[in-house]
């Protein structure tokens, strides 16, 4: 039973550090947009988006595979997906105007932290009491 315990708390690590990844390289794909000029930051920015989606990628698949079912875990993944889905139409038109971002981006950071602190507490109800 305990090493299924710390078995269990090292995966929940594991995932809370992939999420973090996803997490900040899909805010510094928005800030690319306020650090670069014109030429470079739909690249810049896209590149960042990427390493998120590879992030997040992983991370379902560590969900998966791990059994972590969870509405809060599930928040974020919407919360992910929608944010990057309205990126790529920035991307893909090129729009100069990206306030109508900030929305999902609100939304995934928020979804972020709480996300973060249910992982954290799951942490911490799972690693045994010492007597």
């Amino acid at each position: 039973m305990k090493a299924e315990i710390e078995q269990r708390v090292t995966k929940l690590y594991y995932f809370q550090e992939v999420m973090r990844l996803s997490y900040s390289d899909a805010v510094e794909a928005y800030e690319a947009f306020g650090k670069h000029d014109e030429s470079t930051m739909y690249g810049i920015a896209l590149g960042y988006l990427a390493m998120a989606q590879q992030s997040h990628l992983e991370l379902k698949r560590i969900y998966w595979e791990s059994d972590l079912s969870h509405y809060e875990i599930e928040s974020y993944f919407t919360a992910f997906e929608d944010y990057a889905f309205q990126f790529k139409q920035v991307i893909t038109e090129k729009d100069r105007n990206i306030s109508w971002l900030v929305g999902t981006r609100e939304k995934l950071i928020e979804c972020w932290k709480s996300t973060d602190e249910f992982i954290r507490n799951w942490i911490n109800d799972n690693i045994p009491k010492r007597s």
